[in-house]
């Protein structure tokens, strides 16, 4: 039974790939064996003692980016048939209405829900905040605190969101402010849960001929031993100048840069009690933009910035530490063999590290109409229909997984990821704009100038501490 819904649900996902012209955005995780369901799977988010305010008749207007027309909300769904069943059936439960709103076009596509809020006059009552990158503007719109959201945890009497297999308590506590939750996180059910965390792609045939077996690769993350040593010695093997072949590649936006941080066991903010503090001068962050930068001046790393799907797609490079989600945009283009194991470990780490910068949090809009409803709907409907604790998800992320994970060794990595994964908060803060730029070239904009020469990067580091703590001081204007 299991394994013919497994092949139901491969089915499904590869009929909407083909429909929306693309592969999935989504992708698996890291590891050994594929983890088992508990014994008291949650199949429902705990909801004891709470009160449900919704009431029948009421409409509930959602704010979701990519939603260009709210007659056919589901199109860009992976499963469109499958959301608007759900969708169709919650709203048959409580005789309500949920609607989708039409979300403005072009790159400010959050502007017009945030403002109507500010004035009192909310186009939508649960919003969709599309990422990291929009709770600080958000949160503080118009420099203060609470203009435009409603803190989800004032209605703590009608829903909770501290069930950690429907909802992601690391993401939530970045959406946390002055000790109110104002966005929610919740789980993904498929390979999206895990899709954003970072792993190491590499091209098996390049690999093979370096001296390197899939077993090899495969045994030596299980046994702790793929190291950043061992990632240098396999760059340095696969490195050939003649053929402008590398062994790794920066990644785009320099993606490399902050898994590695992250791999040694560093950051690039942390909370000192007070708030989030710059720690991208750590002992743990230099050490790993030294190793980028004996890489980059060895020649053993491309930082062309030509793309990953190009560099890797066309066999220019043998490996990439970078996220899943990646391999499920462009499996369809590669024609040769690859497999993913776990990101290398760091120095200064214990055990491997997987980072994931990337989170989707939903928010309660001000002045939205019933809010203690909206709570109940964004526990019950915006949440995972499964626990990421049941059979019913797993059998998810293995079929999906399996769409372009086709040895098992590369699954069993994607199916063990988060147990090594930490949650980034740097996107909150990359684009805070001081007049003089954005936080980006603090973080990770030099990256050419360290590989060049023209920047050490323990004295770049060190410099930038004020100018980056400024930054985040401004993206929090209007805290209590």
């Amino acid at each position: 039974m299991k394994k013919t819904l497994i092949l139901v649900v491969a089915l499904m996902l590869a009929a909407a790939f083909l429909l929306v012209g693309c592969g999935p955005e989504t992708s698996p995780t890291n590891g050994t064996s594929a983890p088992t369901a508990t014994p008291a799977p949650s199949e429902e988010p705990s909801q004891e003692a709470e009160k449900n305010a919704i009431k029948a008749g009421d409409n509930y207007r959602y704010y979701l980016w990519s939603v260009t027309d709210g007659e056919n909300p589901f199109s860009t769904s992976v499963n469109p048939e499958r959301d608007r069943q759900r969708w169709t059936d919650y709203q048959e439960k409580y005789g309500i209405t949920i609607t989708y709103v039409q979300a403005q076009a072009g790159n400010n596509w959050q502007d017009l829900p945030l403002s109507s809020a500010a004035a009192g006059e909310p186009i939508c009552d649960i919003f969709n905040v599309g990422g990291p990158y929009v709770v600080l503007q958000s949160v503080f719109y118009d420099g203060k605190i609470g203009s435009a959201l409603d803190p989800v945890s004032n209605y703590e009497e009608y829903a909770t969101f501290d069930d950690p297999n429907f909802f992601d308590q690391a993401a939530q506590k970045h959406c946390t402010f002055d000790g109110e939750l104002y966005c929610i996180v919740p789980h993904t059910n498929g390979a999206g849960q895990t899709s954003m965390y970072t792993v190491t792609l590499f091209n098996a045939e390049m690999l093979a001929n370096a001296g390197y077996t899939k077993d090899d690769l495969y045994k030596m993350s299980k046994d702790g031993e793929w190291t950043w040593e061992a990632f240098r010695e396999a760059a340095i093997r696969c490195t050939n100048p003649d053929k402008g072949v590398y062994g790794t590649y920066i990644g785009d936006n320099n993606y490399m840069c902050s898994a590695l941080i992250a791999s040694n066991g560093g950051h690039y903010f942390v909370n000192d009690g007070t708030g989030d503090k710059f720690a991208g001068n750590s002992n743990e962050a230099v050490a790993a933009w030294d190793f980028i930068v004996e890489l980059g001046q060895n020649g053993y790393m491309d930082y062309s910035h030509t793309g990953e799907a190009n560099v890797f797609g066309m066999g220019k490079v043998a490996m990439m530490v970078t996220c899943i989600a990646r391999i499920g945009v462009i499996y369809q283009y590669l024609k040769f063999e690859y497999g993913i194991i776990n990101p290398p470990k760091g120095p200064a780490a214990k055990d491997y590290i997987s980072e994931n910068s990337w989170f989707t949090p939903v928010a309660l809009m001000k002045g939205a109409n019933n809010p203690q409803g909206c709570v109940r709907v964004m526990k019950e409907y915006f949440g995972p229909e499964y626990g990421i604790d049941t059979v019913e998800h797993q059998m998810m992320v293995e079929a999906e997984y399996g769409l372009y994970l086709t040895d098992q060794g590369s699954l069993d990595t994607a199916l063990n990821i988060q147990k090594y994964g930490t949650i980034e908060n740097y996107f909150l803060y990359q684009t805070v704009n001081d007049g003089e730029g954005t936080m980006l070239r603090y973080l990770y904009g030099t990256a050419d100038d360290f590989i060049t020469g023209e920047q050490s990067p323990k004295v770049f580091l060190d410099s930038v501490v004020d100018k980056v703590n400024h930054l985040i001081e401004i993206s929090h204007a209007g805290s209590n």
